[in-house]
């Protein structure tokens, strides 16, 4: 089972990201060295490094870009605190729509790192694959062995 998720950024300026990250996760830096911060707050399994680009950060290994990074919420009211929260904490979030139609604020670390603050509603139940699809074959009385709308089978005579 994993314990906390682990990203490490190559960042521009160490200090600068410090603060941004420092507001957005509500919490200072855990670790503070020449060129890294790192970050590990209390609620979130999240540990975040800031790696200085330059000297200190080697290189990813792969081509791939960051599309964005986010913080999940429990419903739209608190998502709508957390952006209270962090314009409090002097960050500006951006009221947004997802693509799946929820709503959600966007920010921008200082080297334009998107962070989406979001909730994500549940997904619908998929459904028995015999299960009926008409209000008349739901309403069609079965027979023995046969499903029943609710998916159990209909027990037989003895």
């Amino acid at each position: 089972m994993t314990y906390r998720i682990h990203i490490a950024l190559n960042v521009s300026d160490v200090a600068a990201s410090a603060e941004f990250y420092a507001r957005l996760l509500g919490s200072p830096p855990d670790k503070r060295s020449e060129g890294f911060a790192k970050f590990e707050p209390a609620g979130i399994a999240l540990n975040l490094a800031l790696i200085q680009r330059g000297e200190t950060a080697r290189p990813a290994s792969g081509h791939g870009d960051i599309n964005h990074l986010g913080l999940q919420q429990r419903s739209a009211e608190e998502v709508r605190a957390e952006a209270a929260r962090l314009r409090e904490a002097g960050l500006a979030p951006v009221p947004d729509v997802s693509l799946s139609g929820e709503e959600r604020v966007l920010l921008y670390d200082p080297d334009g790192n998107e962070w989406e603050i979001f909730y994500a509603t549940a997904l619908r139940a998929p459904q028995a694959p015999d299960a009926p699809t008409s209000q008349e074959e739901r309403d069609r009385p079965r027979g023995a062995g046969e499903t029943e709308p609710d998916g159990s089978r209909r027990a037989g005579r003895d």
